[in-house]
C-alpha cells in the first residue's frame, strides 16, 4: 500500500507538525505502508490562506507523481 499525508496548521512553524509526523510514521510503518509524499503547510489559519502557499500546485504534483 502507498500513501501521502497533507496537512495544514494555523502555526507559522513547520515544528507544529512533528508530534503528527511522528505519529504518522510509526502508523505507515506498523501497517507496512511506502510513503509516496508528505506536504505540510504552515501559516493557514483564515478561509482562502493556503491559495497563498504554493501547496495546491504541491498536492498537484504529488498525485500526478502516484
Amino acid at each position: 500500500k502507498e500513501c501521502v499525508i497533507m496537512a495544514c496548521a494555523e502555526e507559522d512553524s513547520t515544528s507544529a507538525f512533528e508530534g503528527m509526523l511522528r505519529s504518522w510514521d510509526m502508523i505507515a510503518a506498523l501497517l507496512g505502508w511506502q510513503e509516496k509524499g508528505r506536504l505540510t503547510v504552515p501559516g493557514v489559519n483564515d478561509v482562502g490562506d493556503i491559495r497563498k502557499t504554493d501547496a495546491l500546485e504541491k498536492a498537484e504534483k504529488l498525485g500526478r507523481e502516484m
